[in-house]
């Protein structure tokens, strides 16, 4: 059963007339779909996701990498004390070199607390590595 209204407004051969319909009556059919409306802010950003297992490790014995820049020179060092004034070794006062020919070598003596020139290797021990 539905209730009707009807109201009407004015006098005369021109009248305004309402109808409201209250109640439950049939459905009428639905209308065409408007246009879409303009696109809303953007929604807040989501929770991060939980970290990923870690991968696996890569080989071992790569290649070295490029040698790294040269660093600043450091200051330079006080200045030593001066020389003794020898410009020559055979005017040093510990050494003898009255056999000297070619090839000689600056022996040290413990004898006579010299170095002195010789061309025979007695008493040294030379270690010449593996080849």
């Amino acid at each position: 059963m539905s209730n009707i209204s009807i109201v009407s407004v004015g006098s005369g051969l021109q009248s305004n007339i309402s109808i409201v319909s209250v109640g439950s009556g049939l459905q009428g059919v639905k209308g065409t779909t408007g246009p879409a409306g303009p696109a809303g802010p953007p929604g807040p950003p989501g929770e991060r996701g939980i970290d990923g297992v870690a991968g696996a490790e890569g080989p071992a014995g790569g290649p070295p990498g490029p040698p790294g820049e040269r660093g600043i020179d450091g200051v330079a060092g006080a200045e030593g004390p001066a020389g003794s004034g020898i410009t020559n070794i055979a005017s040093a006062l510990d050494v003898n070199i009255t056999n000297l020919v070619n090839g000689s070598l600056l022996v040290y003596s413990s004898a006579t607390s010299k170095w002195v020139a010789n061309t025979t290797l007695s008493a040294q021990s030379i270690e010449a590595g593996e080849f």
